[in-house]
Order: C-alpha cells, then structure tokens, then sequence
C-alpha cells in the first residue's frame, strides 16, 4: 500500500486477489511446468508437490504413459547419480555461479549449473523415500495392503528396468562392487529407506504366487497362464540385479529365508558374484594378488556369495540325506507291520 493510499483512505486491495491461486491439475500438466521451468526454484518447488498432484483419469492418457509407473520412472531419472553433486557442467558453466538463498549465518549462497542440477538430483531421491522407497509389503495371509503396488512394479518392464538401472553397480569401483545410488556405510535416512524397499522388493520376489483362475473358459485359462509366465520371467530376471544389489550392501544373508528356492539362474549369479573375489597378497597368504580361483577360496576370502552357496550346498545335501533316511524308516515301518499281519495270519 503506497502512502498516497494510506492518506486517502482508498480501500487496501490484497495483493492475492490477482492471482489466481488453483492447483497444479494433474501429471500431464505438471510435466508442461517442469519443461517450461527455468529457475532452480522453480524446479525444486515443482520436484515437492509432484508426487501430490493427480495422475490423468482418461484411459488415452493413461495408455500414452502418464500414470504413476510415468511418474516414478520420471524420478528415477532425474535422482539418478544423486550422491555426485557436479557431476553434470560443461568446461563455459564452471565459472559461472548462481544465487540461490541465504546460509542459516545470512551468507550468500552461489551454486554453480552442475551443483544446482545434484540438488534437484538429491531432492528427487529425497521424494522417492518418502512417496516411493516407503512402500509397505503386504500380509499375504491376513491383508493386501499395498498389495497393488509390488504387483504394478512387476507388471511393468520399463519400471522394472529403471529400477535395474537405478540401483546398479559402479564398474570403476576399486575395492569390491559399489552401487551408484547407494551406499552402505553412513547411510542417510533416505538412503536406510530405499535400502529396505530393495528388501521388501526381494520379499515380494521370492514370496509372489500366482493366483488360480476360477473359471471354465478354456480361452481365459490360455490368457491367465501367458499373463503368469510373463510376470513370472520379469520377476525372475529382476532377482538377478536385486541378487547383486544386496551383495554390494553387504546384505546377502536376506535371502537365508530362501534357501531352498534358489533356482539355478540365481545360484549362478551368486557362483559369479562369489568368482570375481579377491586375494590381496597384504590380508591373506598369496604372493600377488588374483582372483580367487575355487569358491572355497572365495570363502576363505570372505565373500557373502560363496558362504551363502556353501550354506545353500550343506542345507540341500542334508536335507536329502534326512529325507532319504525318513523315506526309509517309513518303508521300514510299513514293512513291519505287513510282517506282524502276515504273521497273525498264521496263527
């Protein structure tokens, strides 16, 4: 209000009544902004709410990829790389700083184009943990709760892809295998969120079953068991990369549970993982360092994959050997009591 104003006494006019103040109103329109956007504020703000907005209620939209698979496959990508601040200026950005805002001491604060677009890559993963990564498994037996949602992951190739990528390994990792978004020493917590999502994913994984078709058509029946195969390939291939995932967390020893539904494709994994251990010639007794060359040499080097498939070997040899001697002890009771009928026959 100027001070003209003030004297004269003309009414205040809220500097709100201009604007139009209606919600974003829907994915589709969201994704407009964030194209149209320029500022790192405006990016910010539009990465916070964008997790809130509706997904399209129209079947056409919905086909042409904007749903919530659309919208998570979205933050993957832009949270890729987010532990990297700088990752991504050019040689003419270098220089060239930003002001962003005040420090908590009320100093400036100035981010160069690469260190701006790793904050909006961390805010984009800060979303993921508290809209994505917070996912709840399902009680199978009392609840589907959250039920929809693992199913909607599996179902989709391209989020099951994004996720491979997402939580991949980083090849140039000197000491052992590093993943590119996750680390397991001093984990932030949003980092602690996604590390159990890839643990209620593995869940999911090894405790999905299909569901019976209750119907005489033999034409759905066909349908169902293509639909079945399908999913349960996609699942299958996707226990290979969360294999490797928990190994880079050191957290093999989750898929103990398991053990006796570890299939061959999944045991080869771990067989590979378990062969590309290291003997240092400064912590073990080798002249040079090499590869290990036998699993029990990846044992004594401490691999989580080779104890796991010696736990897995012992687990499976005894379990036979018990189930041979049950096996026998039972045709040895039903013997006995053949002779003992036979026998009061006789008399």
């Amino acid at each position: 209000m100027s001070a003209n104003t003030a004297k004269t006494g003309e009414k205040r006019v809220h500097p709100l009544i201009t604007k139009t103040a209606h919600g974003i109103r829907d994915w589709g329109e969201w994704l407009d902004l964030w194209e149209a956007a320029e500022s790192f504020q405006t990016l910010n703000g539009l990465l916070h709410v964008g997790f809130s907005v509706n997904l399209p209620w129209r079947t056409e939209d919905r086909e042409n990829g904007k749903d919530w698979h659309d919208r998570v496959l979205f933050y993957l990508q832009v949270a890729d790389r987010w532990k990297e601040h700088g990752w991504c200026v050019t040689e003419s950005e270098a220089n060239e700083r930003f002001f962003i805002g005040l420090n908590e001491k009320g100093e400036g604060v100035h981010k160069n184009a690469g260190e701006l677009r790793g904050k909006l890559s961390e805010k984009a993963f800060a979303m993921l943990a508290g809209h994505f990564f917070n996912a709840e498994l399902w009680d199978l037996y009392e609840h589907r709760k959250f039920f929809w949602i693992w199913n909607g992951i599996g179902s989709s190739e391209r989020l099951l892809a994004e996720l491979a990528h997402f939580f991949r390994l980083d090849g140039s990792a000197v000491l052992g295998s590093r993943m590119v978004n996750l680390g397991w020493r001093d984990q932030s917590h949003h980092e602690v969120r996604a590390e159990k999502f890839l643990k209620n994913f593995a869940t999911y994984l090894w405790e999905w079953q299909a569901e019976e078709l209750w119907t005489g058509d033999e034409e759905k029946k066909r349908a169902h068991r293509e639909r079945v195969a399908a999913h349960r390939a996609r699942l299958g291939a996707a226990k290979l990369w969360v294999v490797e995932s928990l190994d880079a967390l050191h957290q093999l020893s989750f898929l103990e549970r398991w053990m006796d539904r570890l299939d061959k494709p999944v045991l080869g994994k771990l067989q590979e993982i378990a062969m590309r251990t290291e003997l240092k010639s400064y912590s073990h007794t080798v002249k040079d360092h090499r590869k290990v060359a036998t699993l029990e040499e990846a044992c004594y080097a401490g691999s989580d994959a080779a104890w796991l498939l010696a736990r897995h070997k012992l687990l499976t040899r005894e379990g036979k050997r018990l189930r041979s001697i049950q096996e026998a002890q039972e045709e040895r009771d039903k013997a006995e009591q053949k002779i003992k009928k036979l026998s009061a026959q006789a008399t």
